[in-house]
């Protein structure tokens, strides 16, 4: 289960930006939205992407995959052209990828 990631310097994502799934424990209205894992950890049972066009919604899922993928293929990075997931809108978007 991936319950936080931060992409930088990924497609449309320039500076650090964080997707969890903690769940805002000053809203009390969510009770029923929250699952404690080993009644230490809560979470959020679901969640949803929102947005409007030009957002990040595809490129966030497109990240979730690039994750996905580089976990379960250790050859990926080789196969890939690295390059093509950098935040192409800075000069020097040569730089690695965090996270």
């Amino acid at each position: 289960m991936l319950l936080r990631t931060i992409f930088k310097n990924f497609l449309s994502f320039d500076g650090e930006t964080e997707f969890n799934m903690f769940p805002n424990h000053r809203k009390k209205t969510l009770q029923n939205h929250v699952f404690a894992i080993n009644d230490s950890v809560s979470v959020l049972k679901m969640a949803a992407l929102y947005g409007g066009n030009g957002a990040g919604k595809s490129n966030f899922t497109k990240g979730i995959n690039f994750v996905a993928r580089l976990v379960k293929d250790p050859s990926f990075l080789k196969e890939e052209k690295i390059d093509r997931y950098f935040f192409a809108l800075k000069k020097d978007a040569g730089k690695l990828i965090s996270r």
